[in-house]
């Protein structure tokens, strides 16, 4: 039989351990209400203590702070790879949250400013609920701290521009029909101009959840672009039965 186990949290006292397998056992900390290092041991039965290397840090919340997160928004069902840069820690297992559901990756990089997570796909369920989902993040993959700061989904889709071309010197607003747009908008949303060996990208103005609008080129040579929508700046919005928007520039 094994000696029964606890883990020691030095004056804090001790709690029960838990045998997962013959390399991994598994204790809940106590409350702790005080920020700072501890001494952390294996008590095993009444024969030995086994001292833990890593010290175990009870740290404030508050020391965890968010300054920006790119993408702002995404598409419910689709994985997108979110950059926060803030102040962060990493105590064994970084982790990023968005509402309910927890990020299947992240990393955190060596200045602990700069932290990378994948969001997942949010299940069918969620297709109506589109809109704000509070990101939080957590140093120790268990407890995550609310940042205040949101991550926007969208189920958009894309269906016609209201203009078909114009002078390759002049540059006008494409107005483009849709559903699910994303209204008044996400920062870095951008419409995109493409041919088989050139991409240019302006601006995107939302106007509506079903209209949005953006500047034509004005290549100054003769050119067919194929137009897509990207509401986050990433990712271009599918398009319906039409196909993607096409816009021509001409000489006059």
């Amino acid at each position: 039989d094994r000696p029964p186990l606890s883990c020691s949290f030095g004056e804090f006292g001790q709690t029960a351990a838990t045998f997962v397998s013959d390399t991994l056992v598994t204790c809940a900390s106590p409350s702790i209400n005080t920020v700072g290092s501890i001494s952390f041991s294996l008590v095993v039965g009444t024969l030995a203590s086994l001292v833990v290397t890593d010290t175990f840090v009870i740290y404030a919340p508050s020391s965890i702070t968010l300054t920006s997160a790119v993408p702002a928004g995404g598409s419910y069902n689709l994985l997108a790879t979110l950059t926060l840069r803030g102040v962060f820690a990493n105590y064994g297992a970084v982790g990023c949250r968005f509402g309910s559901f927890v990020s299947t990756s992240a990393s955190l990089d060596a200045t602990a400013a700069t932290l990378s997570c994948l969001k997942p796909r949010f299940p069918d369920s969620e297709r109506d609920r589109t809109g704000g989902y509070e990101i939080a993040v957590s140093a120790n993959g268990q407890c995550f701290t609310p940042t205040g700061s949101y991550f926007t989904t969208y189920n958009a889709k894309v269906d016609l521009a209201l203009l078909g071309g114009a002078p390759t010197s002049t540059s006008v607003a494409l107005s483009i029909t849709g559903s699910g747009f994303v209204y008044p908008g996400l920062s870095g949303g951008k419409c995109r101009f493409s041919t088989s060996n050139e991409i240019v990208d302006t601006a995107l103005t939302p106007l509506s959840t079903s209209t949005v609008e953006c500047a034509t080129p004005a290549a100054g040579v003769p050119r067919s672009y194929t137009v897509s929508v990207l509401l986050n700046g990433l990712d271009a919005a599918p398009t319906g039965v039409y196909g993607a928007p096409v816009f021509n520039e001409y000489d006059l």
